[in-house]
């Protein structure tokens, strides 16, 4: 499943955030470390499981447009991105 990156933004040594698109639709992935720790001691990915949110929490501008789980594929390929932007070998 490919994954389509359309922005980046961030900073290198704290935390990169990728927009992209699974099967056309927005998702977001970031990589990123704990302040005090260097990348090599904590390392943290987050990325997308859902495209957007079924919740629609007050507070949030993630919910209200709820359109489904992303498939195993579409999560895998969001790691191997993170993986393969800052280890490319």
């Amino acid at each position: 499943m490919p994954l389509r990156v359309i922005a980046r933004a961030g900073a290198d040594d704290i935390a990169v955030v990728y927009l992209a698109e699974i099967d056309g639709r927005p998702i977001e992935c970031v990589e990123s470390t704990q302040p005090t720790l260097s990348r090599e001691e904590k390392w943290v990915l987050m990325v997308s499981t859902l495209y957007g949110c079924p919740v629609g929490c007050a507070m949030c501008d993630a919910g209200g447009d709820y359109r489904g789980r992303i498939p195993a594929e579409g999560i895998l390929a969001q790691i191997d991105h993170l993986v393969l932007s800052r280890y490319p070998d």
